[in-house]
């Protein structure tokens, strides 16, 4: 017969998974970037470097958990940026730090825009300390190949499609609490290429004109974060 000396001890005690912690912390990156054409350093590219967080699932899916932060830089007269790194960050729960990230784009007006992260062999692989594989790297920009944005057209052009894409990309990262606030060069880069397509009659769905004309809904979502609207201004006045 079994024995039920211990059923006392175990009555209203419940069993519960410790909560798990990790400590994450990303390197610095450097790299140079140039015309893809000419070979020439690119001054002025605008790059925004973010980090997510994810969850695995049984099926063996990546879940994404939000930005666990986003930085942002500006190409110098060589053509070479460097984002900071970070850390170290404790955070709670079931979400790690996967081995694609940092997630890099890259964007100067007149160019195509490009979205790198660090293909790795397996990207569902966790980690402890984010290193981009692009570190070090020359970076190739295309030029759009028709900037003729007063040319008649019956829809929207190649360039525009591209820009379009940029901003639903960083739309999204940068709709994460103050996230917007520390790409200050990639929003200036943003809105300036917006001014050009509004002068050509061709009004775009842009990351800028979303945090402007949204300036109070933004601000009381986030107050601690400030106007967007002032902010944007700031940059190009």
């Amino acid at each position: 017969m079994r024995s039920h000396a211990l059923l006392p001890f175990l009555v209203g005690f419940s069993f519960v998974a410790p909560a798990t912690h990790s400590t994450l912390s990303a390197e610095p990156v450097t790299a140079h970037v140039v015309d893809a054409d000419t070979g020439a350093p690119l001054a002025g590219v605008a790059v925004a470097a973010y980090w997510e967080l994810h969850e695995g699932s049984l099926t063996g899916h990546s879940l994404g958990c939000g930005a666990i932060d986003m930085e942002g830089a500006v190409t110098d007269a060589k053509g070479e940026f460097h984002i900071r790194g970070w850390g170290p960050i404790t955070v709670s729960g079931s979400c790690d730090m996967r081995t694609d990230n940092p997630s890099l784009i890259l964007f100067k007006p007149g160019y195509l825009y490009l979205g790198m992260d660090n293909n790795p062999p397996n990207p569902l692989g966790t980690v402890l300390v984010s290193r981009s594989n692009h570190d070090g790297d020359t970076i190739k920009l295309h030029k759009a190949p028709d900037m003729d944005l007063k040319k008649p057209r019956s829809d929207l052009d190649g360039y525009a499609w591209d820009f379009s894409t940029l901003n639903r990309v960083i739309g999204r990262y940068a709709s994460e609490g103050c996230n917007w606030k520390k790409i200050p060069d990639m929003l200036r880069a943003i809105y300036i290429q917006d001014q050009g397509f509004i002068a050509a009659y061709q009004q775009l769905d842009t990351v800028t004109a979303h945090l402007i004309r949204d300036d109070a809904e933004w601000q009381k979502a986030a107050p601690q974060c400030g106007s967007p609207k002032a902010f944007i201004e700031g940059l190009v006045k």
